[in-house]
């Protein structure tokens, strides 16, 4: 699960510093490494010095990997579609309120973290 949370923050938006992605994920710094080490090993993301501080490294999703992470949103989607077939339209939109809801409230904005 973890590796897809750092495929799907990369893919919002422009490289992140290593620091920077542990915030942005939740992940604990030296557990968030393991999976960078995965991810870059499968050729998934690119960790490159960091041109404003070279002891820092950014992260970036390669090619590969942003085919990966659009073949699992669309992989997750299927899922919610498939299971969320018998319920209605309005239905279907109060639960993902309700969820986000939920979520917002379990787990403080990145940046509180």
């Amino acid at each position: 699960m973890w590796d897809y949370v750092v495929l799907a923050v990369l893919g919002r938006g422009p490289a992140r510093t290593q620091a920077g992605l542990a915030a942005a994920t939740g992940r604990d710094k030296t557990r968030l490494i393991r999976n960078l080490d995965l991810l870059e090993r499968s050729g998934l993301i690119r960790r490159t010095p960091d041109p404003a501080d070279r002891r820092n490294h950014t992260v970036s999703l390669t090619p590969e990997g942003e085919r990966t992470l659009l073949a699992c949103r669309e992989e997750i989607r299927a899922m919610e579609d498939e299971l969320l077939a018998p319920v209605g339209t309005d239905q279907r939109a109060a639960f993902e309120r309700t969820l986000r809801t939920l979520v917002t409230r379990a787990a403080p904005p990145p940046e509180q973290r």
